[in-house]
Formats: structure tokens, C-alpha cells, sequence
């Protein structure tokens, strides 16, 4: 047995942590500056290959470079000794194995582990980093799971003769993670992308909320733990599709899911406390005419009572005092009026969107002069807050990436009003008045009075978009996301749900979430996937792009094999489904930038000729860069000359294109 050794390098080692193969783990301290620190003893026989030893070094200077919250920090790398050892942040608790020994997480709390993962996974791929061992092991939390780290993030595939495949962790690939691995790991782990991590990432999702990984024929979530929602099994079920394009394709896209899956879940046990709340408050508000029969009644019951003790004290014999009782009668309190409004009569009790607890309790206004013959007004009830979007016009061919709009998102024409038969039509036609004419309260009570009675109306998904339209003018935008999340839930396949996605990713990109810009861009993506051929998808994707630009986000590219900008991904999709669109002028000129600083000029030059011929009177000067690209890049002089030749005498590189053109035709 190999005693705890007093010191490596200039770490004094306190106590040892353990061992996974043949790696040992201990618990050290670093003088200065005075911290706890985890240092991991990597096997003697990467020390011993010269050629694993510098791919190691390399990879780990990489992995070193990631700075993220969701990932345990190496802090230094060094030989002592004749031992390689890796320096990480020290973090108390356990691992998430560990963990779930002891006991079994909520969906919430599973939910909350995994979308942390998810961050990390998410931060490490657009950087380049795949993990490629991801499993419980090698997750870390604290008690109260406030703090989730990912840790022995891989260091690149290294071939062997011994270890064909192996990935040099701090973990040295512990073959017992076996279930924890992509299908496609065990046939080339050298050909694997970010969607194997996503695979792992979906057996850590199974395992938290059945306490067990997927073998084999496996069950749906929801069918060993009658606790789950069945909203939950196609999330995890694509995570681990066999084939990888069935996955997700990026983490992103992954988080977008489990967030509304968080706000479906949420929304539903508000409307089912809402339910309780209804159920037992149905005798003390009055829904309507039955409610205020019953209301008179109760008032007529008790004058009724006060009339009667009053003659019974007429009855009794007169005091000592020689004074008279008197006689006169008590009142009877009159009926509370009822409340006016535009309202339409009361709504079954069904499930219904809350209101935030400042509009709960305000009364419905009034519009002077109607106090007569007006039905009675509900109370107003509840309404559900989630992340939302903005209200804009359908283009087409947007020409450019779509910006953040103003905060008053209300659109500059009249909201579309129904036609038809449908006799809610006319319903939607009273709110849209009202909230024309800024009562907006009373159009909130119109409008959610008729989601409540008619979920199933032509206008409904309409009047979610005026209901999203109402909060955004009270400057309710979480409650405004609420209702367009309403919309797409309920009514995926209506022409207005495209629409709401995307004023759902601007408005998060106007929130003051932690993550909003990663979550905008992924309800646009989500929105382009969705819907591939909808005009709004061509108006999501420019936008996200421009997002994804602005952030300088990054990602591996599966058809480049690289780590590219994500815009360059994102405007190549746009300008293959939208060749013809006005936003694909822009998409090409900047997949020719692109693809030239990636130096593929043969990629860059093809997406400046589609520019050419694709938009003749084009601004960009897409022939002449793809003529100096052919003649200084490509050393191709016939198609430079074509190129040349090409450029339309409004350029202000005419001149010179000619000049070119002749020269090399002399040459």
C-alpha cells in the first residue's frame, strides 16, 4: 500500500479523497494564495508516452481556459516526481452519485441539477470543449444543490495501443460509466460531437428522476415515478434517441425545452390551485345571476331576522328606568350592486391564466354612461407569468436581422378582428374596443372571460395575442410572456403561434433573466425548426444570428468540423431554406466574411457568386470579392476573370475589376 505522500509539487497534500482506476484523488493546500484545492494523480503510463503526454498538455492548456460556474476550474497542471497532476478548485459536498444514494430528488429539483449541467455543457461546446465521459460521477453539488458543477471535463480523444479511443480526463476514463455513453461512443469515440454529452446529460436526466439509468428496452420516466408529468418523457426520450440526429442538436436547444417545460408545470399547478380557490370561494362572490339570487337572498334572509328581534323588542316590558325602548325599526342592509362592465355573463369554472397579485384585486373600470343594462363583471382571477416576446408584423422577406423593439410593443394598426360565424367573434370585438380605448382592465376581463368559456374558439389564439398585447401596455412583460407561451402550447399549428415565439424570444432579450441572450436565441431556433417554412422563420433566423454575432457566441460547426461563430451556422440555414428572401442578401455577404477568416475561400467564394446571381442589383460588392478570392487565393485565373467581368458598372470597383479582367486575359 502506497502511504499518502506529505507533498507534490509545492501542494501540501491534508488528506486523500479516493481513487477511480487508477487515479487518485487527494485534498490539498495551496500557501498562496492560503486555499483548499483538489489535486488528481494521473496514471504513471501518461508520463512514460511522450506522444500522450503532449497531446495531454495541449488539451488540458485548453480546458484550462474555460471560466464558467457550472464548471470545476483547473487551476494548474505539473510532474513531480515522475507524477503528472492536474489542480482544481476544492468544492465541499459530494457527488451527484453520491447524492442520489441517499435520497431521491423532486422533478424540480432534477430540473434545476440538470439545466445547470446544461449551462456548463453548453459554455464548454461553444468553446470548443466536448466532455465525453459526462455521468453522475463526475458531477458536483452542495447539500442544497445551490451549487452544480460539471468536473473532468475531457481532454480530446487519444489513440493508444492499449487505450484505442480513450479520452485523457482527470477521471482517465472510467470504463464502469459504460450506460453513460452514447451509442455512437463505443463504435469511434474519435467521431463523436456535442450531441454524445447530450446523450449523457439525458441518462443523468433518467437517473435523477427514476433513480436508475436506461438499459436496454427501458420505461418512460413518467411510468416509474407516478409523481412525473408526462410532459417530461419526450424531453428525455430525445436526449437518448440511438440515432444522434434525433437528438437535440445543441444544448441550447435542450435548455429552451426544459424552461418551458418549467413554466407548462408551473402554469398547470396555478391553475389547479386556482381551481381549489374557485371551489371554495363559489358562495362568496357572486358568477352571475344565480350568485346574485343568492346574494339577495342571504341580504333578505337577514332583514328578514333584524325585523323580527326588533318587534320581539317592542314585546318585552319596559325597564326600571320609566323610558320607552324605541321603536323605531332597524334597516336592513341593502344588496351590495352589482359591479358594471362589458364583461359577458359569469364562465364555468375551468382552469383559467392568473393575474399578477397587483391586478388581482383591482376593479374592473367602468366606462361612463353604461351603467345601465350591462351584465354583471366576474371578478378578476388570476393569470400565469412566463418569459415573452414581441408584437410584430409578419415580413415575408425580412432584409435585415430583426432588432429589440421599444417597449411599447403595441402594433401601429388595429389588431386583426374575426369574421365569420363563430359568435365569439363579437366578444374579441368588444376587448379589442376596450383596449383600444385604454381600459385595459376591463379588456383583460373581456378577453380572459372568453378563453375561459371558448378555448376551443377561432379567435382564441387571437385574443392570446391581445391579452400579451394588454400586459406589454401596463408594462407586464413577464405576464405578456405568459399569455404567448399560452398560445404556442395550445395552439402549435395556428398561424399566430410562429408569430408568438418570436415576440417570446424578444421580449426575454428585453427581461433581466441571467442567461437571457443564450435563451433568445434558442426559442429562435426552436421557432425556425418548428415552423421551417413559415415567413417568421426567415425573420428568426436573422434575428438570432445578429444575436448570436453580438455575443460572440461559438459552437462546433458538424459539417465544418470546427468551432465556428455560431452566425455562421445560423446564416447558412437561413439562406438554404430562404435562397430567395430579402434577408438572405445580408445572410450570404456575411457567410462570405466568415468563410474567408476561416480561410475557406472555395466556401467563401461560392456564397459571394450566389449573392451575385441571386440579387443582381445587390449593395454588396459580391463579384469583385469573389474575383480577388479566385486570382490571390484560389490562384484561379479564368473563374477570377469571369468574376471580374461580372461586376455591374455601379460598383465603385468597376474601374479596376475591368483593369483586372484585361490583364489577366493578357496574361
Amino acid at each position: 500500500m502506497i502511504d499518502t505522500p506529505a507533498r507534490i509539487g509545492p501542494y501540501v497534500i491534508l488528506a486523500e479523497l479516493g481513487k477511480a482506476g487508477s487515479v487518485t484523488s487527494y485534498r490539498a493546500l495551496q500557501a498562496a494564495p492560503n486555499r483548499t484545492v483538489t489535486i488528481q494523480v494521473l496514471p504513471q503510463e501518461l508520463v512514460s508516452d511522450p506522444v500522450l503526454l503532449e497531446r495531454f498538455h495541449q488539451q488540458a492548456k485548453q480546458i484550462a481556459l474555460l471560466q464558467h460556474p457550472n464548471l470545476v476550474q483547473i487551476l494548474d497542471i505539473g510532474e513531480d516526481s515522475g507524477r503528472l497532476y492536474v489542480v482544481t478548485e476544492f468544492l465541499a459536498g459530494s457527488t451527484l452519485h453520491e447524492l442520489l444514494r441517499q435520497k431521491r430528488l423532486t422533478l424540480q429539483q432534477a430540473l434545476q441539477v440538470v439545466k445547470e449541467v446544461a449551462k456548463g455543457l453548453d459554455y464548454a461546446h461553444r468553446n470548443g470543449v466536448l466532455h465525453r465521459q459526462l455521468n453522475s460521477k463526475n458531477i458536483l453539488v452542495s447539500p442544497d444543490l445551490s451549487v452544480v458543477k460539471v468536473t473532468n471535463m475531457g481532454v480530446g480523444p487519444v489513440e493508444s495501443p492499449n487505450r484505442y479511443g480513450d479520452t485523457i480526463t482527470t477521471d482517465q476514463m472510467t470504463l464502469g460509466s459504460f450506460h453513460y455513453l452514447a451509442p455512437e461512443q463505443t463504435e469511434d469515440p474519435s467521431k463523436v460531437d456535442q450531441r454524445a454529452d447530450i446523450y449523457s446529460l439525458g441518462v443523468i436526466f433518467y437517473e435523477l428522476l427514476t433513480g436508475r439509468v436506461p438499459v436496454g428496452k427501458f420505461s418512460l420516466p413518467s411510468q416509474l415515478n407516478s409523481e412525473l408529468r408526462s410532459e417530461v418523457d419526450p424531453i428525455v426520450l430525445k436526449c437518448l434517441a440511438d440515432d444522434p440526429d434525433a437528438r437535440y442538436p445543441t444544448v441550447l436547444r435542450l435548455l429552451a425545452d426544459l424552461d418551458r417545460l418549467e413554466e407548462t408545470l408551473r402554469i398547470r399547478l396555478i391553475d389547479e390551485l386556482q381551481g381549489i380557490s374557485r371551489g371554495t370561494s363559489k358562495l362568496f362572490r357572486p358568477p352571475g345571476l344565480q350568485g346574485r339570487r343568492r346574494t339577495l337572498l342571504i341580504y333578505g334572509a337577514g332583514a328578514l331576522l333584524l325585523v323580527v328581534l326588533a318587534a320581539l323588542a317592542l314585546m318585552l316590558p319596559r325597564g326600571n328606568s320609566g323610558g320607552s325602548v324605541s321603536s323605531q325599526p332597524v334597516a336592513a342592509p341593502a344588496p351590495v350592486p352589482a359591479a358594471t362592465s362589458g364583461a359577458p355573463p359569469a364562465a364555468p369554472e375551468a382552469s383559467s391564466p392568473a393575474l399578477p397579485p397587483s391586478q388581482s384585486a383591482r376593479p374592473a373600470q367602468t366606462p361612463p354612461g353604461n351603467a345601465a343594462n350591462t351584465p354583471t363583471a366576474r371578478p378578476q382571477e388570476a393569470q400565469p407569468t412566463k418569459p415573452p416576446a414581441t408584437s410584430a408584423v409578419p415580413v415575408a422577406n425580412a432584409a435585415k436581422p430583426a432588432s429589440p423593439p421599444p417597449k411599447d410593443l403595441r402594433p401601429a394598426a388595429r389588431p386583426e378582428i374575426p369574421s365569420g360565424r363563430d359568435s365569439t367573434a363579437g366578444d374579441y370585438q368588444v376587448a379589442l374596443g376596450k383596449f383600444e380605448a385604454k381600459l385595459y382592465d376591463q379588456a383583460l376581463a373581456d378577453a380572459r372571460l372568453l378563453l375561459e368559456e371558448h378555448p376551443t374558439s377561432s379567435v382564441a389564439p387571437q385574443t392570446y395575442l391581445l391579452v400579451a398585447q394588454i400586459h406589454l401596455a401596463q408594462d407586464h412583460n413577464e405576464d405578456a410572456m405568459a399569455a404567448l407561451i399560452e398560445l404556442h402550447n395550445r395552439y402549435p399549428k395556428d398561424p399566430r403561434a410562429p408569430e408568438a415565439l418570436f415576440q417570446l424570444a424578444q421580449l426575454v432579450l428585453q427581461s433581466k433573466r441571467k442567461d437571457k441572450e443564450l435563451d433568445a436565441a434558442g426559442t429562435f431556433g426552436e421557432l425556425a425548426d418548428q415552423y421551417p417554412t413559415n415567413p417568421w422563420a426567415v425573420r428568426a433566423l436573422a434575428a438570432k444570428a445578429q444575436l448570436e454575432e453580438r455575443e460572440k457566441m461559438r459552437q462546433q460547426d458538424p459539417i465544418l468540423s470546427l468551432t465556428v461563430p455560431s452566425e455562421l451556422v445560423t446564416y447558412r440555414a437561413l439562406v438554404e431554406r430562404f435562397p430567395t428572401a430579402s434577408a438572405a442578401e445580408i445572410a450570404l455577404w456575411k457567410l462570405g466574411e466568415l468563410y474567408s477568416e476561416l480561410k475557406r475561400y472555395d466556401l467563401a467564394v461560392q456564397s459571394y457568386a450566389k449573392l451575385g446571381e441571386g440579387f443582381p442589383n445587390t449593395q454588396y460588392d459580391a463579384w469583385f470579392e469573389a474575383g480577388e478570392l479566385y486570382e490571390k487565393k484560389l490562384k484561379d485565373s479564368a473563374q477570377a476573370m469571369a468574376a471580374y467581368l461580372k461586376v455591374p458598372d455601379r460598383s465603385r470597383h468597376f474601374k479596376e475589376a475591368q483593369k483586372r479582367a484585361s490583364k489577366l486575359q493578357n496574361d
